[in-house]
């Protein structure tokens, strides 16, 4: 069980790992990475797919602090620092997570903008 330690949590992670291009999933609230088995299917043969459990979701444990969107946002990002990921195409579930993923943290740019019901952030890269 894969399991990285981002912004002094301990976040369990899966990747399809391979050399196409990384897609991130991220979920929404009282979810975890599991509501993405059928798009990891279908996209891992032509993506790198990396699936997490937010803090307190999953298998990611919960430490009893408060976190909010920037935390996920900056947990995500950690989380890809880790996998050594430059660029990747975030998605996620839910709408109003559409501010924090447009947070590019020091030496991170984001190109895109987000579409659609679900908040897509199509591309990431070292700036």
């Amino acid at each position: 069980m894969p399991h990285a330690v981002v912004n002094d949590q301990r976040i369990y992670f899966e990747d399809t790992g391979g050399d196409g291009p990384a897609v991130v999933l991220a979920h929404g609230f009282l979810m975890d990475h599991e509501m993405f088995a059928p798009q990891v299917a279908a996209l891992r043969e032509a993506y790198r797919v990396i699936t997490w459990d937010e803090r307190g979701f999953g298998q990611t444990q919960y430490d009893g602090q408060p976190f909010d969107y920037w935390d996920s946002a900056a947990d995500c990002l950690g989380l890809l620092d880790h996998l050594g990921i430059e660029r990747a195409v975030v998605s996620a579930t839910r709408r109003e997570m559409k501010p924090p993923w447009l947070m590019p943290p020091k030496g991170w740019s984001i190109s895109g903008f987000p579409w659609g019901p679900s908040m897509t952030s199509p591309m990431r890269s070292r700036g």
